[in-house]
């Protein structure tokens, strides 16, 4: 986790920061960190966390967006739907391509 103590720019583990009871975030954003978390830890060929690119389209909505998700292992394209006030986490659909990616907007709307 890196955040910004006094003046300077901090990097302090996630655990850490758990196992000293340092509560700063709401509830719901802790479970969220958990499931990154989660999410990234996972070892092995079976999940890449690769990511990719969404070129968003305008659907006047704020509570869901749109978007078309390129691949950044295999460039296979999906189409995302996305609510800003949740975590999204986006699987690859492309047969045997293991990447993934999540979306967390960092400021709520």
């Amino acid at each position: 986790m890196v955040g910004i103590k006094g003046r300077q720019i901090v990097a302090t583990s996630y655990q850490d920061i758990k196992q000293n009871g340092i509560r700063t975030c709401p509830d719901a954003l802790v479970s969220e960190l958990d499931q990154c978390i989660d999410l990234m830890s996972v070892p092995g060929a079976g999940c890449a966390g690769l990511g990719g690119t969404i070129a968003w389209v305008d659907t006047g909505n704020a509570d869901q967006w749109q978007g078309r998700w390129t691949c950044r292992q295999c460039g296979h394209q999906q189409d995302v739907l996305f609510n800003p006030r949740n975590l999204c986490v986006i699987y690859c659909a492309h047969e045997s391509c293991p990447n993934y990616g999540y979306i967390r907007i960092s400021r709520r709307l």
